[in-house]
């Protein structure tokens, strides 16, 4: 179809701009949205809905929009702005979108007409108009930022300042007895053997408040408390895992992260347990979970710092501190692949920093009607299966182990 103005020309000059677009043709009414962009917020077309929409976190430059519910009676969650524009009735069909954004861009026409001196004045106080408005709305995001991160850092550390370490006088500390219980249900009973520094990012709360985010109703649970770092050592937020009798608390989300602070300089997200600073030959070995990395760090007899990504997307995006030239990655094997396919991803950014990667799967099977198996699994069930610290560390360096 001949649209009268070329429509890759629209969408190349769109991108980068949407937010001024959503703002020309929707006018408030996805304001909330891109303001805030990738976090759910009311869906605009359903009235009395709650983080039923989001646009995406790059969505000024790529226009992507996803609901929650079925607004607008079309499959799948994920609607393109110019999409959006045609089932919201702005534009009454695909060559109206580009009829409108084309003009509003300022584009020549195919057909050769041109716009008149007052319609192309009238375009230019427009595109002012937009930019004087996304400037003002960048401010306020930027201001926005700083605040949420400011609250998120005086949170984090409230939380941090309420908890007691997992050792007292280099024995499991009372105070912390649920989460020595919950380590034994999870096989890790051996952590009490551990170095206390080597767990100094991980602390007991004894009772720590959980709002369940669809009745709102608070309860109070024990927690198991994980400072999460950057590569270059700087709190970002917490881990917590809520307990009840030393097992994961009975609720909808047993784990959860703090929000975090976006002023932080590095792009990794991660646990660390042991030195990795002073790693043995520059070795660390780096897993998802926080159950998972402890398993291999009691596998290695602690003699391996590891750290826990919390999750295959964070997995993926590990940076190792300097120093650091050799990567163990103790991939989970998950029935979707995902596990897998985030390791060997890690291992070839990994190669780029010059740094080697080497990927670890469980040998077990996935049992049937199970997602997958971890290494927390193998420890528990299998800790044969896990490779041999000391031959596994003189194979990645090619020369006798040093004393440690």
């Amino acid at each position: 179809m001949a649209y009268p103005y070329d429509a890759n020309e629209v969408l190349s000059l769109s991108k980068g701009r949407y937010n001024e677009l959503a703002q020309r043709f929707f006018g408030g009414a996805l304001e909330r949205a891109i303001t805030h962009p990738g976090r759910a917020v009311p869906n605009p077309w359903a009235p009395g809905t709650k983080d039923a929409m989001r646009v995406d976190r790059r969505f000024n430059e790529n226009g992507k929009v996803w609901f929650n519910t079925n607004t607008f009676g079309v499959s799948g969650p994920l609607i393109p702005f110019r999409s959006l524009m045609i089932l919201a009735g702005v534009a009454s069909d695909m060559g109206d979108y580009f009829s409108k954004v084309g003009a509003y861009l300022g584009l020549k026409r195919r057909d050769g007409r041109s716009l008149g001196e007052e319609d192309e004045a009238a375009a230019a106080a427009r595109r002012a108009e937009m930019a004087r408005r996304q400037a003002e709305w960048e401010e306020r995001e930027r201001k926005a930022e700083a605040r949420r991160s400011h609250e998120a850092r005086l949170q984090n550390q409230q939380i941090w300042a309420y908890t007691v370490p997992l050792f007292a006088g280099g024995r499991p500390n009372p105070e912390a007895a649920g989460i020595w219980s919950y380590f034994q249900s999870r096989g890790l009973g051996m952590l009490a053997k551990a170095p206390a520094s080597a767990l100094k990012y991980l602390k007991a709360a004894r009772s720590l408040p959980y709002k369940d985010a669809e009745t709102g109703k608070e309860q109070a649970f024990e927690a198991l408390v994980a400072r999460v770092e950057d590569e270059f050592g700087t709190g970002v937020c917490l881990h917590r895992t809520y307990l009840l009798d030393g097992l994961k608390a009975p609720v909808a989300s047993p784990k959860k992260l703090t929000p975090t602070d976006r002023t932080v300089r590095g792009g990794a997200r991660y646990i660390p347990f042991g030195d990795v600073a002073s790693a043995a030959d520059g070795i660390v070995g780096v897993a998802e979970g926080i159950e998972t990395a402890l398993s291999c760090f009691c596998a290695m007899g602690f003699r391996m710092p590891v750290c826990s990504c919390v999750c295959a997307n964070e997995l993926m995006k590990f940076v190792p501190p300097r120093g650091v030239r050799h990567v163990v990655i103790f991939a989970d094997r998950d029935a979707s692949g995902t596990g897998e396919k985030a390791a060997r991803e890690l291992k070839r950014r990994l190669s780029g920093m010059g740094v080697r990667g080497w990927v670890v799967l469980p040998r077990t099977k996935i049992p049937e009607g199970s997602k997958g198996v971890d290494w927390n699994d193998e420890w528990k069930s299998a800790p044969q299966h896990f490779p041999n610290c000391s031959r596994m560390m003189e194979y990645i360096t090619g020369k006798p182990l040093k004393a440690l």
